[in-house]
């Protein structure tokens, strides 16, 4: 008697491989930085007719941290970016979404693992302003402040900050680039070292103290993912740790 189809028929999830996915990514990220430098250019046309005794240079670096321009340009972005990952995906196989980025629950005890690991995250946001406050010189960077004060509309801020980034960087970061590396010859350490220094260095409006603490967050979150197999977890601890720095500055502006 033959097995039945059913019990023998398995989808296997074949990511690109490190080459492609690097290439793909590399064209994910020029739509992340061509929506964002669009959205850039028709504000600064916007705020030039409006500002003629403002020096273009001026304006230029107070587009850069303003929250409203931020806000826009990442939820306009975001989308489209996911958008276009997904449609990578789909081109590589015909399988589940799901399966290749692992966009799923934790299959054991999920609502506790999360809360765990966003526990984790608090205990990690401590030791690091900890370290931070030891060495870190006078002139902090104070991009958060200076977006939640430019904000004009906290909730959009709000939205962008710790819904749509989150959620795209983490498909993007610990998702797409994630398997494709964990699934060459690079194998679980690269897959954790490689988008974490990427994420690291693309988060230049900070200064070098806080890209440290974002590299070592994007290897909390790669482990997280590694651990869990679920990208549902990063994706609550990064959208949880962003939550918390705005409150901060809520509370202590």
């Amino acid at each position: 008697m033959r097995p039945s189809s059913k019990s023998t028929s398995k989808s296997t999830v074949k990511p690109w491989g490190f080459w492609a996915t690097v290439g793909l990514s590399f064209c994910v990220w020029s739509v992340f930085v061509a929506a964002q430098t669009i959205v850039f250019i028709v504000a600064l046309a916007v705020y030039a007719s409006q500002e003629q005794t403002m020096m273009l240079e001026d304006l230029t670096q107070n587009l850069a941290t303003n929250g409203l321009i931020l806000a826009i340009a990442t939820i306009t972005s975001a989308p489209l970016c996911i958008g276009l990952i997904l449609l990578f995906i789909k081109v590589r196989q015909r399988g589940s979404i799901t399966d290749y980025l692992q966009l799923r629950m934790p299959t054991q005890t999920p609502w506790k693992t999360v809360g765990i690991w966003c526990l984790i995250t608090v205990g990690f946001i401590y030791i690091i302003e900890w370290l931070k406050a030891l060495v870190r010189s006078p002139e902090a960077s104070t991009f958060t402040l200076d977006i939640y004060k430019t904000a004009h509309f906290l909730p959009l801020l709000y939205i962008a900050i710790v819904i749509a980034a989150p959620v795209f960087e983490e498909i993007f970061f610990r998702g797409f680039v994630f398997q494709g590396i964990l699934n060459s010859r690079l194998g679980a350490i690269g897959a954790v070292l490689f988008p974490s220094m990427v994420w690291a260095v693309v988060h230049s409006q900070y200064d070098p103290y806080d890209m440290g603490g974002i590299f070592l967050f994007g290897i909390l979150l790669s482990v997280a993912q590694l651990m869990t197999k679920s990208l549902m977890v990063p994706i609550a601890m990064h959208s949880f740790n962003n939550l918390l720095a705005l409150i901060m500055v809520a509370i202590d502006p």
